[in-house]
């Protein structure tokens, strides 16, 4: 529930307005078109190998394709993060004024 929300979130926030919306179509149509999918073809691989070696096998490849996304991003999620400075040292720290 987190990811799917930070992930749209992130998504709405780096897209361009103009395109917004398909850029959240694909993005949903991936999200949940992924889980149909894996669970057809986890179901084939466990009607030939058995249960234990198709649930081991799916984990392992999603492991293997993390590793490898996360191999082809690295230092992009860096190169976009700016750090924000502190405030300056002579801002009051309380948002009450002295008047009065």
């Amino acid at each position: 529930m987190v990811f799917t929300t930070v992930s749209a979130t992130a998504l709405q926030l780096r897209a361009d307005p103009a395109v917004r919306g398909r850029v959240l179509a694909v993005q949903n149509s991936v999200f949940y078109g992924s889980g149909p999918v894996g669970a057809l073809l986890l179901g084939v691989l466990a009607q030939w190998t058995g249960p234990r070696t198709a649930l081991l096998a799916g984990g392992a490849l999603t492991v293997l394709l993390a590793g490898l996304i996360g191999w082809a991003l690295r230092g992009r999620l860096a190169q976009r993060v700016t750090p924000v400075p502190p405030p300056p040292a002579d801002t009051p720290s309380s948002g009450r004024s002295n008047a009065g």
